[in-house]
Formats: structure tokens, sequence, C-alpha cells
């Protein structure tokens, strides 16, 4: 760990924190005392306005960011680097050591005029387009999961009776109609990762916890 409970992880919103936390100790990782404050922004804007403020007060720790991609991975990296930039007046390494284009393995890099280590995630693999945190969790269904497929027709089907999501959230509709159809119906995302209705690893779940552990020094 970086520097005790100091370091800090700022994500859009609870269904991100509660998701996040549940899969982390689903994958050995301690909660008891958290290894990290994990601060909700609200949403992408205020998240994206958090950065260069973050890294500045961020001193001898680490500081984190995942976000929705929501539209292509070019832009949304282009904005966070944009916001990153804006104070490489004071932390003239930034230009050099902010990347053009993000790691599919998750973003860290060292800011060595405040010693601090910072790291992006792009939900759900830092490479989809149009990508969430649904995504994400949709890797964690177990495969072959009947449910799970007549959830998506039935959330498709839906809009034929009225429903008004947009289709951007077809993924968020299918998985809340997939989990309204569990043992305990219409689990929030993070009790539903406790409860073991979601899996624990895939390859991008896996790849998340490893940027965590990475970027927070945690074993």
């Amino acid at each position: 760990m970086a520097v005790g409970n100091i370091s800090r992880l700022h994500v859009e919103g609870t269904d991100d924190q509660h998701s996040i936390i549940h899969l982390l100790q689903r994958n050995g990782i301690q909660f008891d005392p958290p290894p990290v404050d994990i601060r909700i922004e609200s949403n992408d804007s205020r998240l994206l306005e958090a950065i260069p403020i973050a890294i500045k007060a961020g001193k001898s720790k680490s500081i984190g960011f995942v976000i929705d991609i929501d539209t292509t991975p070019a832009d949304r990296w282009a904005a966070i680097r944009n916001k990153a930039l804006s104070i490489s007046g004071d932390f003239p390494s930034l230009k050099d050591s902010f990347p053009e284009e993000p790691s599919q393995n998750g973003t860290t890099l060292d800011i060595p005029e405040i010693k601090n280590r910072t790291g992006f995630w792009l939900m759900p693999d830092n490479r989809m387009r149009g990508g969430k945190l649904e995504n994400l969790l949709d890797t964690l269904v177990m495969p072959g999961d009947s449910l799970r497929s007549v959830a998506e027709i039935a959330s498709t089907q839906s809009r034929l009776y009225g429903a008004e999501f947009a289709p951007r959230d077809q993924i968020k509709a299918a998985l809340h109609t997939w989990l309204a159809w569990q043992k305990e119906p219409g689990r929030p995302y993070g009790t539903a990762i406790k409860a073991k209705y979601f899996q624990s690893d895939s390859p991008v779940a896996s790849d998340f916890v490893s940027w965590f552990k990475r970027l927070f020094e945690i074993q």
C-alpha cells in the first residue's frame, strides 16, 4: 500500500464504489480497514474535474480514477489527458510521463515532483467503445446462464411495450432484469457480487484487480 489509508480511488457513483469493494474482497483484498478511500464524484463530468485537483493535492500517495468509457476510448482518454495536463505548468514531467493512449491493462504513471503514483481505469477494459461498469459485470455472469439470455430478450422486447430506457442502456436493463430473477430479487450490484450471484473472476475483472494492486502497491 502507498501510505497507510490515505491513498484514494475516485469513482463515478455508488454502484461503482460497492461493486469495486465487493469484487476486490472476493479476490482476497481486505477492507477492514480499507486499503484506500473510495470517493464518489456523482458523475463522469465531476470526476474529470477532480483529476487535476486530486493529482495536485495527492502528495506522496497513490491516486486512482475509474470512469466509464461511454463514448470512444480515444475521446475519453483525450478528455482525461487534457484535464491532467492542465497542471503541467506546475508539474512539467506530466507532459513526458502521460501516455498518448491508455494501457489495455490499466494505466499507471509516476509524477516525480510530488512523488505521486496516478492510475486510470476506463470501464470496462480500457478499449470497449461505449463501455461501462455493466460490461465488466456481465463478464462475471456464469457462462451459459440461460436466465441471462432470457433477460436480454425480455429487456429488448420490453421496448415494444413502452420501456423508455435508451439503447445505450440495454446492458444495464438486461442485468437488472437478470438480477430481478435471482433468489433475492433486485439486489444492487455490490451485494449481488457479495452474494455470489456474479462470479469473482474473468479476464477483464482479473486485469482490473491486478491494476488496482499495482497502483496501490498491494501484495
